[in-house]
């Protein structure tokens, strides 16, 4: 199994702040190898040269006010066969060709991921999101929106709403609500995200 994952995220151990920063982490060989952004050989290649993982990412929504929004992608180069990050239609980086992803990915997953680094102290589980449970309301909860895959011909498509599967380890302290078709600058939506505590 092999993965290609990207997005904010606020990392202690990576990163010297609890500020949200890009973040990306691959891994391959049955989680054998792998690492964060480009911390290691075989994984990330940087392109850009003032967008880059471990940027901060200031521009933190308030719940009920205005909501920035920022659009990222990953999508297999119909060319090199590289697995390219882009925000917006600027490419940051990319993944170089890897055998066990040269025909495409088999999953697409959209959400977000909380958890401790150190396993061995006990501690609370951290807030994720805006800290509250989702709701519909974009103004108030973490969302991503415009989900959408890239078909083998080089498409792009709406997710189906039909094919969606949700998975939350633990709804006491988390939450996930899918929206379809929201809008039409929104599209199929997902909001997420919970206060974490004792999970």
């Amino acid at each position: 199994m092999s993965s290609i994952q990207f997005g904010w995220a606020v990392h202690t151990n990576l990163y010297p702040d609890d500020r949200p920063r890009l973040t990306t982490f691959w891994m391959s060989d049955n989680h054998q190898k792998g690492c964060y952004n480009a911390l290691c050989p075989g994984g990330y290649v940087q392109v850009h040269k003032s967008i880059y993982p471990g940027l901060v990412y200031d521009k933190v929504n308030v719940p009920g006010g205005k909501q920035n929004t920022v659009h990222l992608s990953v999508a297999e180069d119909p060319v090199t066969k590289n697995w390219v990050l882009t925000i917006g239609s600027i490419m940051i980086g990319y993944w170089p060709r890897q055998s066990h992803m040269a025909e495409g990915a088999s999953e697409v997953y959209f959400g977000g991921f909380a958890g401790i680094s150190d396993l061995s102290r006990p501690t609370t589980s951290p807030p994720m999101g805006t800290g509250d449970f989702p709701t519909k309301d974009l103004s108030r909860s973490c969302f991503m929106k415009q989900l959408k895959y890239v078909l083998s011909d080089y498409t792009v498509v709406d997710i189906n709403p039909n094919e969606v599967e949700d998975y939350v380890d633990n709804r006491k302290c988390y939450g996930l609500m899918f929206h379809k078709y929201v809008d039409y600058d929104s599209r199929e939506t997902l909001t997420f995200g919970g206060p974490g505590g004792q999970c």
